[in-house]
C-alpha cells in the first residue's frame, strides 16, 4: 500500500513551524519501516534550501512556497492581498502525487491548499479534519469586537500590521480560505475525524461522504510524562491556573480578562493565571487587556511558545486548566491536559463536547460566559475531591482514546474500507 500524506505544516525539516505539528510527527512514527507500507510526505515549507529526504519506508517531498522570497520584506505583498498560495503550488503537488503514484492521499486539513487536491487527482482523497474554517469565520471576532476594533488594533501593533500578520488581514485570508474550503468540501468522498461536531459540519457540506472515527495520536513526551496529582499543602493560598492558547482573536483571551475582572476570591487566596502560547507584546494582549482588572490577587502571566518538557510541567504544576476558545474542535492542548490529568474546565463549542463529559472528564461552560467560568473555577479549587474525581476520569479516558496500537489498527482498517470501497465503486462503473 502506497499513501502520500499531505501535511500545511513542515513535517521533516523540524527547525521550520511550530511545537503543535509533534503529533503528526507521532502519528508517522506508527508506521516507520511497517510491512508492505510505503508512505510519502509532502509537507509545505517557507525553506527553500529543503530538498526530497528518502529515510526508510518514508520519503519526504518539502512543499516550497512560490510566495516566499529571498528577500524577506517582499514577503509581506502576499499577505497584504490576503494570499498563502498560487497556481504553481498546486502544480507541485499535482508532480509530487504523478511521481509518488499512491493509492491513497491522507490528507490533514481542509484549511490550507492541499484541499484542492481533490481537483488534481482521481486517486482517492481522505480529508483527516482539523479545524473547518467555515464556521470559524464566523466565530473569528467575539462579541464586542468588530472590524473597525481589529483594524485599530492592527495600527497599535506596527510592525505586526506592516508586515500584514495582524487580525485584520488574517480575517481577510480566512475568508478566502472559508471560500476555497466551501467548493472543494462537497467534492471530498471520504473524512476522518474524532467529534460529533465535525461529523455534522461535513455531512453539511459533503453529504454523500463517508465518514470514519478515528483519534489522534499525542506527542510522543506525553506518552511517558508522570501524571498530575493533588497535593493539598503544596499551595493552599494559591489557585494556579493554565491555558494553552494561539495569538486568535477567537481563542478566547477576552474571556479570560472578563473572568477575572469578576472573580470574587476567597480571603487571602491568590489566582495565578499562565497563558502558553501568547506573549506579552501579541496583538491578542493589546486588544483585550483593556477588559483587565489589574487586581492586586490576580496574576496573567504570558508564557509565549514553550517547548514540550515545559508545558507538561506547567500542566502537572497547575490545579486547572482552562480552554476559553469560542470555536474549536478537540484541541490537542485540552487532550493532552487530560492525558496528565491536569481538572480541565472548556468552552462548550465545537466538537469539545465530545472529548470532555460534563462533571466526568472536565466540566463545560458557554461560550462568553465569564460568571460561569469563575464560578466552575471556585468550584474545584473549593471542592478538591471533585478536582480528583475528574483527573482520575480523565486519565482513564484520555488513554484508551490516544492509544497508539489502536489508532494504528483503526486508521489501517480505514485505509483498506476506502480501497475495497474504490475498487467496488470501478466494477458498477464497468458494468
Amino acid at each position: 500500500m502506497k499513501i502520500l500524506w499531505l501535511a500545511d505544516t513542515p513535517i521533516y525539516n523540524t527547525d521550520d513551524g511550530h511545537n503543535g505539528r509533534g503529533w503528526i510527527e507521532s502519528e508517522l512514527e506508527l508506521f516507520r519501516n511497517f510491512k508492505n507500507t510505503t508512505i510519502g510526505v509532502a509537507y509545505n515549507t517557507r525553506s527553500q534550501n529543503a530538498e526530497v529526504v528518502r529515510d526508510q519506508n518514508f520519503t519526504f517531498f518539502p512543499l516550497k512556497s512560490n510566495l516566499a522570497f529571498k528577500f524577506k520584506p517582499l514577503n509581506i505583498i502576499p499577505r497584504w492581498l490576503g494570499i498563502y498560495d498560487n497556481k504553481r503550488d498546486l502544480m507541485q503537488l499535482k508532480n509530487i502525487i504523478e511521481q509518488f503514484k499512491p493509492d491513497i492521499i491522507y490528507l490533514f486539513g481542509s484549511e490550507w491548499y492541499g484541499i484542492s487536491v481533490v481537483n488534481l487527482t482521481n486517486i482517492p482523497v481522505v480529508v483527516h479534519i482539523q479545524g473547518i474554517l467555515i464556521p470559524y469565520y464566523y466565530a473569528f471576532m467575539p462579541p464586542s469586537i468588530s472590524e473597525g476594533s481589529i483594524f485599530i488594533s492592527g495600527l497599535r501593533n506596527v510592525s505586526s500590521f506592516f508586515k500584514g500578520n495582524s487580525f485584520y488581514f488574517i480575517r481577510k485570508r480566512f475568508l478566502k480560505m472559508a471560500k476555497r474550503e466551501k467548493e472543494c468540501l462537497p467534492l471530498v468522498r471520504y473524512f476522518m475525524g474524532r467529534t460529533q461536531w465535525d461529523y455534522s459540519v461535513t455531512n453539511l457540506f459533503s453529504p454523500n461522504s463517508q465518514y470514519y472515527h478515528l483519534n489522534e495520536v499525542l506527542r510522543k513526551e506525553f506518552y511517558f510524562a508522570k501524571k498530575w496529582i493533588y497535593t493539598a499543602d503544596e499551595a493552599p493560598n494559591e489557585i494556579k491556573v493554565i491555558s494553552t492558547i494561539s495569538n486568535a482573536s477567537y481563542k478566547g483571551l477576552d474571556l479570560i480578562y472578563k473572568c477575572c475582572s469578576i472573580i470574587n476570591l476567597p480571603k487571602n487566596i491568590k489566582l495565578s493565571w499562565n497563558i502558553c502560547g501568547i506573549c506579552k507584546d501579541d496583538e491578542a494582549v493589546s486588544l483585550f487587556s483593556r477588559k483587565s482588572s489589574n487586581k492586586e490577587n490576580i496574576s496573567i502571566n504570558y508564557l509565549g511558545v514553550v517547548n514540550t518538557e515545559t508545558l507538561i510541567d506547567k500542566l502537572k504544576s497547575s490545579f486547572i486548566y482552562v480552554h476559553p476558545s469560542y470555536i474549536d474542535n478537540s484541541p490537542n492542548s485540552v487532550c493532552e491536559a487530560q492525558y496528565i490529568g491536569t481538572p480541565v474546565i472548556t468552552t462548550n463549542v465545537g466538537g469539545l463536547s465530545s472529548i470532555v463529559k460534563d462533571e466526568y472528564t472536565g466540566l463545560l461552560v458557554p461560550a462568553n460566559d465569564p460568571c460561569m467560568l469563575a464560578c466552575k473555577i471556585l468550584d474545584l479549587y473549593l471542592h478538591p475531591q471533585k478536582a480528583i474525581y475528574i483527573s482520575r476520569n480523565e486519565i482513564f479516558e484520555a488513554t484508551v482514546r490516544h492509544d497508539k496500537e489502536n489508532i494504528k489498527k483503526e486508521m489501517l482498517d480505514i485505509y483498506n474500507k476506502i480501497l475495497q470501497n474504490e475498487i467496488l465503486s470501478n466494477n458498477c462503473k464497468l458494468e
